[in-house]
């Protein structure tokens, strides 16, 4: 059985996006329905506060929190900010090398949001039904 309610900060580098899979994963369990839409989305979120962010600097963190309510589980990702101040899903090119992940996040989720906070950190948050 999941536990509702998960929270982890990881370093803000690109090569913890597999780390960050596993710790998802592992608490969400590889054969809940939202598994696979929540693990992709989380990916493409934590790999963009990793280049977009002050996460990125040496000590930077990102931190994750997701939660099941009901048939969703919501995450978000708060980075170091210092990137975009708002975010929209285009429609990449068929051949673009990058410039999927908002777009995936539109696609799989029920909803999704993004802003900075008081603090200067930025959020994005997303909600997978199942």
């Amino acid at each position: 059985m999941t536990v509702p309610r998960a929270a982890a900060v990881f370093p803000g580098a690109p090569d913890q996006a597999a780390g960050v899979r596993r710790w998802f994963t592992g608490w969400l369990g590889d054969g809940h329905p939202a598994a696979d839409a929540g693990v992709l989305l989380l990916s493409e979120v934590f790999s963009n506060a990793c280049l977009h962010s002050r996460s990125a600097e040496s000590g930077g963190t990102v931190d994750v929190v997701a939660e099941v309510a009901g048939r969703t589980v919501r995450v978000e990702v708060v980075d170091g900010g210092g990137g975009p101040v708002s975010l929209t899903a285009g429609d990449p090119s068929c051949d673009a090398e990058s410039g999927r992940g908002l777009w995936l996040l539109d696609l799989l989720s029920e909803e999704w949001g993004s802003g900075p906070l008081p603090d200067g950190r930025f959020r994005v948050h997303y909600t997978v039904a199942f």
